[in-house]
């Protein structure tokens, strides 16, 4: 991690550099089977934390904004920090919606009805396919979703109708990169 935050931010590799080692850290815990995710302690802690730390994000919290690195920033100790604070804040976040998930989704296990089924279904596809959504999302978000809402303005509903919007798109626009096997490698490393 030491070398993300001294190699420079380059062709939106901040994003990649950020994202790494929440996938490595995914890889590895499905891996491995840890079952302190399942502690009610750890669970609970982090989602309190989490809370609290979020109290705090602003606008240079944002990884597009800031970047990671500390080259060629005036204030290295400042960079520091934000970069300090996003991590953990990420981490905790991570911890704690796993924590919640992992609650919800034993609740749904226990039942059998068919909108649980397609709903826990849906959630699993999501799950196997989050890199290729985030990878294409960065594609989406950098060229073409700012040319289309210039003139919007900011409120939770446009942003929920381009999430919305976005995710359709990074799957239907998923599934064809994919039939096609050097361009998949090409452009999501599938």
């Amino acid at each position: 991690m030491g070398a993300f935050i001294v190699t420079p931010d380059v062709l939106w590799s901040h994003a990649y550099k950020y994202v790494a080692p929440y996938f490595i850290g995914g890889y590895y815990y499905a891996k491995n089977q840890k079952k302190w995710l399942k502690s009610n302690v750890v669970g609970g802690v982090s989602t309190l934390l989490w809370a609290a730390l979020m109290l705090f994000y602003s606008k240079d919290s944002y990884i597009y904004t800031t970047g990671i690195t500390v080259f060629r920033k005036e204030n290295m100790w400042n960079q520091l920090g934000i970069d300090a604070y996003r991590y953990l804040v990420g981490i905790v976040g991570v911890i704690a919606v796993i924590w919640i998930l992992k609650k919800l989704y034993a609740v749904i296990v226990s039942r059998e009805e068919s909108w649980v089924t397609s709903g826990r279904s849906m959630i699993e596809y999501i799950g196997r396919n989050s890199i290729t959504y985030y990878i294409l999302s960065n594609y989406l978000f950098i060229w073409i979703m700012p040319e289309i809402t210039k003139g919007f303005t900011f409120n939770i509903i446009s942003m929920l109708v381009e999430t919305f919007v976005v995710a359709v798109l990074c799957d239907v626009v998923g599934r064809i990169i994919k039939r096609f096997k050097h361009l998949s490698r090409w452009l999501i490393a599938n």
